[in-house]
């Protein structure tokens, strides 16, 4: 499954011309959290971008340990909001 986010994000990222790649570890929000890598495109055709939240030896699920789902959507979406 790993492999198919990360084939994902890329073909997003592509077809979406991004131009630049930011990837950071995101602190934990509880002891004994998750990792969680943000990757971030931008720089893409009219101001888009692709996000991306990696946990690592998490599923692709919503309330994953580690990250607020709802709060990183919301983060994600928020400036798009006029």
């Amino acid at each position: 499954q790993r492999q198919m986010c990360i084939r994902d994000r890329h073909y997003w990222a592509a077809k979406n011309r991004c131009t630049v790649m930011q990837t950071d570890m995101l602190p934990a929000k509880a002891p004994g959290g998750r990792t969680v890598i943000a990757h971030r495109f931008t720089g893409g055709t009219g101001g888009s971008e692709v996000w991306l939240y990696e946990i690592v030896g998490g599923k692709h699920s919503w309330g994953e340990q580690g990250i607020d789902t709802g709060e990183e959507l919301w983060k994600f979406f928020s400036r798009f909001v006029k």
